[in-house]
Formats: structure tokens, sequence, C-alpha cells
């Protein structure tokens, strides 16, 4: 099926009501938790779209910046860990492929910052995210 309209009918059900929000955006919560970095860029992508409706429930909101926070630790790993530009181009094929892989994972990085970012506001009373994540309070928008 066309992901486009697959995406149009959940965009179109959710505001209808059709798709029940809190079954939905708990599975969000746990896709983000769980999926593998290929895919964290899409799920990301759909958490921003329906953040909205997360940020109206603590419940969901923590646990939801507790999964970006481990996942932006992954993608910062990964970031440190891939061939550096300089290398020899004894295997250009790999460069390429890490180059590719570099510029997802750098644009990952975004995109969780940001919906950390947003997030934010509605956890400043939740010490517990800042004590176990004290960079959190140094980003700035």
């Amino acid at each position: 099926s066309n992901p486009h309209t697959s995406l149009s009918l959940l965009r179109a059900f959710y505001a209808e009501g059709l798709v029940d929000h809190s079954t939905y955006l708990a599975w969000l919560v746990q896709q983000t938790s769980s999926c593998n970095l290929a895919q964290l860029g899409f799920v990301a992508r759909l958490a921003d779209e329906f953040l909205e409706g997360m940020l109206i429930c603590r419940a969901l909101t923590r646990p939801f910046v507790e999964a970006c926070m481990t996942r932006l630790a992954e993608v910062r790993t990964c970031l440190s860990t891939l061939p550096r530009a300089d290398f020899p181009p004894s295997i250009y094929a790999c460069q390429i492929r890490s180059t590719s892989t570099k510029e997802h994972l750098a644009s990952l990085e975004q995109v969780l910052k940001s919906l950390v970012l947003v997030c934010r506001p509605s956890l400043v009373s939740c010490l517990y995210t800042y004590i176990r994540h004290p960079e959190v309070a140094a980003w700035t928008t």
C-alpha cells in the first residue's frame, strides 16, 4: 500500500476520533523505545506530528521523553563510531554508506532533541528526567 495514503488515512481517522488516541499514542511511545534506528526516523516524525496529543498526558510524555533520551544516546554512540571522512578511500562503497548513515543519524539526532525540547515545559516538575539527563536543562531551541 502507498505510505502517503496510509498516513493520510491515519491523520483523518485520528482527527475524527476513529482511532483511539491513547492506544495509538501509547503504541507510538512503545515504537520509539523498541524500533531500530532506521525505523526511528519515521517513528520520530510521526511522534512529532502527533505530539500535541501526547503532551496532554504525563503518563505518556514522561516515558516518551525517556525513550527519546535513550535513543538519542544510542544515536550519539553510533555517530561517534562511524568511520571518519579523512580515512583512506580503500573501500569507497563503505564510505558512501557511512556518509548516508551519518546524515540519517545526524538528522535523527536533531529530531529527537527537538521532541525533547518541546516536551520539556510539560515535564518541568519531573525532576527524574533532569537528574538522569542533566544536559536537557542546558539545551536551547
